[in-house]
């Protein structure tokens, strides 16, 4: 995206994305931040766009092991420290593993991985700082319309499942990007910008007209 920019001059644009963009927004924002204006996130400000220590994601943890091992093979670190840091997220890792295999233990076999989503489950990193003006709309509780209701209570119990979910999400965004305009917009569907069209443009609008 930071190659693309420059190919095609553009100086220090608003970013916007949506769904799993938000790991390519904060890649952007906290490694070139000085190239970006602003980044908007729509329904994209998850787990994945910002490091939550409290509900760790397993494809982080393991990429970031993946991480400090590259680092220590390629030498000219403390490595007496990098090995005592790896000891640690090892420790971590295992226990965020036990959870993920418990909670797939039952599912049927996946089916191959595509490209797509290796690019994806790889590509996650541990984004802790973005340092640059940033926008977050959340579809939160999610739009559960298509799904019956058969009175078994299934249908309640995903709403309020979804809603603990999100709604961690935009507190963790919030206490991790100070400064950071959080929206949230009960029942919207995921496709917000479609959906609740209007709402979203006005909120966008309110944030660049505070980037001047």
């Amino acid at each position: 995206m930071v190659a693309v920019m420059k190919a095609l001059h553009i100086d220090r644009p608003v970013l916007i994305g949506h769904s799993i963009a938000g790991e390519e927004l904060s890649s952007v924002g906290s490694r070139s931040p000085e190239k970006v204006s602003g980044l908007i996130y729509l329904d994209a400000a998850t787990d994945f766009a910002l490091y939550d220590p409290a509900h760790p994601l397993f494809e982080i943890e393991m990429n970031d092991i993946k991480r400090r091992i590259d680092e220590i093979e390629a030498g000219g670190i403390d490595e007496k420290k990098m090995l005592l840091d790896l000891e640690t997220a090892v420790a971590k890792f295992e226990t965020v593993l036990h959870q993920n295999n418990l909670g797939v233990a039952n599912m049927p076999p996946l089916p191959p991985r595509s490209p797509i989503n290796a690019a994806v489950n790889f590509g996650m990193q541990k984004y802790t700082s973005i340092p640059v003006p940033a926008l977050a709309i959340y579809a939160c509780p999610h739009n559960w319309d298509r799904l019956p209701d058969d009175g078994s209570g299934r249908k309640a119990a995903l709403i309020a499942d979804d809603k603990v979910r999100c709604t961690a999400w935009a507190d963790n965004f919030k206490h991790g990007v100070p400064g950071a305009r959080i929206v949230i917009i009960p029942n919207a569907d995921h496709y917000l910008y479609l959906t609740n069209e209007a709402q979203v443009v006005s909120e966008i609008k309110v944030f660049l007209a505070s980037l001047h």
